[in-house]
Protein backbone atom coordinates (compact mmCIF):
# COMPACT_ATOMS: atom_id res chain seq x y z
CA UNK A 1 0.00 0.00 0.00
CA UNK A 2 1.27 3.43 -0.88
CA UNK A 3 0.91 6.48 1.37
CA UNK A 4 -1.73 7.94 -0.96
CA UNK A 5 -3.98 4.92 -0.25
CA UNK A 6 -4.00 5.80 3.46
CA UNK A 7 -5.40 9.21 2.66
CA UNK A 8 -8.21 7.71 0.54
CA UNK A 9 -8.98 4.88 2.98
CA UNK A 10 -8.93 6.30 6.53
CA UNK A 11 -10.44 3.15 8.09
CA UNK A 12 -7.64 1.01 6.70
CA UNK A 13 -5.06 3.46 8.03
CA UNK A 14 -6.52 3.16 11.52
CA UNK A 15 -6.19 -0.63 11.39
CA UNK A 16 -2.61 -0.54 10.14
CA UNK A 17 -1.39 2.19 12.49
CA UNK A 18 -1.16 -0.06 15.58
CA UNK A 19 0.75 -2.65 13.53
CA UNK A 20 3.27 -0.03 12.44
CA UNK A 21 3.92 0.91 16.06
CA UNK A 22 4.61 -2.72 16.96
CA UNK A 23 6.95 -3.19 14.01
CA UNK A 24 8.85 0.02 14.78
CA UNK A 25 9.08 -1.00 18.43
CA UNK A 26 10.73 -4.27 17.46
CA UNK A 27 13.15 -2.57 15.14
CA UNK A 28 14.11 0.02 17.77
CA UNK A 29 15.20 -2.74 20.15
CA UNK A 30 17.31 -4.40 17.44
CA UNK A 31 20.53 -2.29 17.41
CA UNK A 32 22.72 -3.32 20.33
CA UNK A 33 20.25 -6.00 21.41
CA UNK A 34 22.87 -8.74 21.05
CA UNK A 35 25.54 -7.05 23.13
CA UNK A 36 26.72 -10.49 24.37
CA UNK A 37 29.29 -10.69 21.56
CA UNK A 38 30.94 -7.27 22.03
CA UNK A 39 34.69 -7.92 22.36
CA UNK A 40 36.67 -6.09 25.02
CA UNK A 41 40.05 -5.42 23.45
CA UNK A 42 43.42 -4.68 24.96
CA UNK A 43 42.51 -4.83 28.66
CA UNK A 44 45.51 -3.68 30.75
CA UNK A 45 46.29 -3.07 34.40
CA UNK A 46 49.03 -0.72 35.59
CA UNK A 47 49.94 1.02 38.86
CA UNK A 48 49.27 4.61 39.84
CA UNK A 49 52.18 4.90 42.28
CA UNK A 50 51.36 8.35 43.60
CA UNK A 51 48.06 7.08 45.01
CA UNK A 52 48.49 3.34 45.63
CA UNK A 53 45.91 2.58 42.97
CA UNK A 54 45.57 0.32 39.95
CA UNK A 55 44.44 1.71 36.61
CA UNK A 56 42.42 -0.58 34.35
CA UNK A 57 42.32 0.46 30.66
CA UNK A 58 40.58 -0.94 27.60
CA UNK A 59 39.88 0.01 24.01
CA UNK A 60 36.56 1.80 23.60
CA UNK A 61 34.11 -0.15 21.45
CA UNK A 62 32.09 1.82 18.92
CA UNK A 63 29.16 -0.64 18.99
CA UNK A 64 25.78 1.06 18.49
CA UNK A 65 23.50 0.68 21.48
CA UNK A 66 26.36 0.50 23.98
CA UNK A 67 25.64 2.25 27.29
CA UNK A 68 28.90 1.60 29.11
CA UNK A 69 31.00 -0.97 30.91
CA UNK A 70 31.06 -2.85 34.21
CA UNK A 71 34.37 -3.42 35.98
CA UNK A 72 34.76 -6.58 38.05
CA UNK A 73 37.50 -7.39 40.57
CA UNK A 74 38.51 -10.37 42.67
CA UNK A 75 41.51 -12.12 44.19
CA UNK A 76 40.99 -15.14 41.93
CA UNK A 77 40.80 -15.25 38.14
CA UNK A 78 37.58 -17.29 38.23
CA UNK A 79 34.61 -15.38 36.78
CA UNK A 80 32.37 -16.56 39.62
CA UNK A 81 34.66 -15.02 42.25
CA UNK A 82 34.58 -11.48 40.80
CA UNK A 83 32.46 -8.67 42.21
CA UNK A 84 31.30 -5.60 40.30
CA UNK A 85 33.21 -2.56 41.56
CA UNK A 86 32.28 0.13 39.04
CA UNK A 87 30.12 1.17 36.12
CA UNK A 88 31.80 3.35 33.48
CA UNK A 89 29.68 5.31 31.03
CA UNK A 90 29.97 4.88 27.28
CA UNK A 91 33.09 6.57 25.93
CA UNK A 92 35.04 5.82 29.11
CA UNK A 93 38.19 3.82 28.57
CA UNK A 94 39.57 3.35 32.08
CA UNK A 95 38.85 2.94 35.78
CA UNK A 96 41.12 3.73 38.72
CA UNK A 97 40.77 1.26 41.56
CA UNK A 98 41.84 2.97 44.77
CA UNK A 99 40.41 0.34 47.13
CA UNK A 100 43.46 -1.92 46.89
CA UNK A 101 46.09 -3.20 49.31
CA UNK A 102 49.80 -3.68 48.78
CA UNK A 103 50.89 -7.27 48.19
CA UNK A 104 47.51 -8.65 47.04
CA UNK A 105 47.13 -9.85 43.46
CA UNK A 106 43.90 -8.46 41.99
CA UNK A 107 42.18 -9.83 38.90
CA UNK A 108 39.99 -7.63 36.71
CA UNK A 109 37.48 -8.31 33.96
CA UNK A 110 35.08 -5.94 32.23
CA UNK A 111 31.84 -6.35 30.30
CA UNK A 112 29.89 -4.10 27.95
CA UNK A 113 26.34 -2.99 28.79
CA UNK A 114 23.76 -2.40 26.05
CA UNK A 115 21.05 0.27 26.04
CA UNK A 116 18.50 -2.45 26.67
CA UNK A 117 20.32 -3.66 29.81
CA UNK A 118 21.96 -6.70 28.20
CA UNK A 119 25.47 -7.47 29.37
CA UNK A 120 28.25 -8.98 27.26
CA UNK A 121 30.43 -11.85 28.34
CA UNK A 122 33.20 -10.78 30.72
CA UNK A 123 36.59 -10.14 29.17
CA UNK A 124 39.65 -12.26 29.78
CA UNK A 125 41.23 -11.52 33.15
CA UNK A 126 44.12 -9.13 33.69
CA UNK A 127 45.93 -8.97 37.03
CA UNK A 128 48.20 -6.68 39.00
CA UNK A 129 49.89 -6.70 42.41
CA UNK A 130 50.97 -3.45 44.03
CA UNK A 131 54.34 -3.75 45.76
CA UNK A 132 55.83 -1.67 48.55
CA UNK A 133 57.46 1.47 47.23
CA UNK A 134 61.25 1.52 47.37
CA UNK A 135 62.77 4.19 49.55
CA UNK A 136 65.23 6.52 47.83
CA UNK A 137 68.32 6.75 50.02
CA UNK A 138 70.67 8.78 47.80
CA UNK A 139 70.20 11.46 46.73
CA UNK A 140 67.35 12.46 48.97
CA UNK A 141 63.93 12.83 47.38
CA UNK A 142 63.47 16.13 45.53
CA UNK A 143 67.18 16.93 45.84
CA UNK A 144 68.76 19.25 43.29
CA UNK A 145 71.70 17.51 41.63
CA UNK A 146 74.13 19.39 39.41
CA UNK A 147 76.09 16.37 38.13
CA UNK A 148 75.58 15.07 34.58
CA UNK A 149 75.47 11.42 35.74
CA UNK A 150 74.08 11.17 39.28
CA UNK A 151 74.03 7.83 41.11
CA UNK A 152 70.82 6.66 42.76
CA UNK A 153 70.58 4.28 45.70
CA UNK A 154 67.28 2.88 46.97
CA UNK A 155 66.03 0.09 49.18
CA UNK A 156 65.10 -3.11 47.36
CA UNK A 157 61.54 -4.41 47.30
CA UNK A 158 60.77 -8.11 47.54
CA UNK A 159 59.04 -9.32 44.37
CA UNK A 160 60.10 -6.36 42.21
CA UNK A 161 61.41 -7.32 38.78
CA UNK A 162 62.34 -3.79 37.70
CA UNK A 163 62.52 -0.24 38.98
CA UNK A 164 61.61 3.00 37.27
CA UNK A 165 63.59 6.11 38.20
CA UNK A 166 61.95 9.38 37.17
CA UNK A 167 64.10 12.45 36.99
CA UNK A 168 62.46 15.81 36.43
CA UNK A 169 64.28 18.90 35.30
Amino acid sequence: ASPSQYVREPMRRNLLFPLLILICGCEAAGPGADISQVPILSLQASPIPQRNAIRIEWDVDSEDGLDGYRVYRGVSSEKEDLQIIAAVSVGGDHYEDTDVSIGIKYYYRISAIGGNGNESEKSDAVSYTLLEKPILMEPTDRAIIRKPDPAFVWSGVSGASAYIVRVYS
